[in-house]
């Protein structure tokens, strides 16, 4: 993995980056087409804007932007297309846009891609190459990660509280990557949505999204997921779920002792 340190050295990203780009964007396409289909639709509305003097206004560009982060992997794959650098600017301004909504760092620095000056088409195509490079380096640093929060997880099976999982090297390690992320963490979460640890990938991403954990102390699987996978597949950054799930606000909570048990 030693030639992906600096990738925005690399002129091409290499066909294990591309790869990783394609296999990513299969995933969402099986598993959230709604999602899938939002996004292109908006993407090629946006994409007939390109002749004029800014592309980067208009509320064609907006309505991509207000999608956040969880398009990352939407915008990569279009990335490695070749011909479509200049979606290097949603990427950028997606981050950009989202300072005033969460309170974590947003992104680690290591994953920011700049397009260097003069900003003309070689500059844009090498930010390109760097963007996917990264992002599949990221991928592979979420897999460890993933697999060290399961071991962590283990060791803690006879906790009863879910903030008890939701620390520790691996975890945070996830936290700090940013949410570049949320993507690869909801599949998660289709993947697993009745496991017994549900209520971590809901304090997670609830973390990515909003710079904090939901602080709440009850869990409904079924509503969680649904709140999440609604959220993820129709609507903005902004309408993300926060703090505890519907059916608790509505005061249907149950004991924290059975946690684990899905009514």
């Amino acid at each position: 993995m030693a030639d992906m340190t600096r990738p925005e050295l690399s002129k091409t990203p290499d066909a294990a980056a591309v790869t990783s780009a394609e296999d990513l964007y299969t995933m969402l396409e099986t598993t959230s087409p709604d999602l899938v289909n939002d996004f292109d639709q908006k993407y090629d509305t946006w994409k007939k804007t390109w002749d004029n003097d800014n592309i980067n206004t208009g509320p064609e560009y907006n309505t991509l932007i207000a999608l956040g982060p969880k398009i990352i992997p939407l915008i990569v794959y279009r990335l490695t297309s070749g011909n479509d650098y200049m979606a290097v600017d949603l990427c950028m301004n997606i981050y950009y846009r989202l300072t005033l909504l969460a309170d974590n760092e947003l992104e680690n620095i290591f994953y920011k891609v700049e397009v260097k000056e003069p900003r003309d088409k070689s500059n844009y195509q090498l930010a390109t190459n760097a963007i996917i490079r990264k992002v599949a380096w990221r991928s592979l640093e979420v897999k460890d990660a993933l697999n060290a929060w399961a071991e962590f997880r283990l060791q803690r099976q006879n906790y009863a509280s879910a903030g008890h999982f939701c620390e520790g090297d691996a975890y945070w390690t996830l936290t700090e990557i940013g949410p570049g992320i949320i993507a690869p963490m909801m599949l998660e979460y289709y993947n697993d949505r009745y496991g017994w640890w549900h209520e971590l990938l809901h304090e997670l991403l609830h973390e990515l999204v909003h710079g904090k954990t939901s602080g709440a102390a009850v869990f409904f699987k079924p509503v969680l997921f649904a709140e999440w996978k609604d959220w993820f597949e129709h609507k903005d950054h902004k309408d993300a779920p926060e703090g505890p799930d519907a059916r608790v606000r509505a005061g249907h909570g149950y004991c924290m002792c059975e946690w684990h048990y899905t009514p």
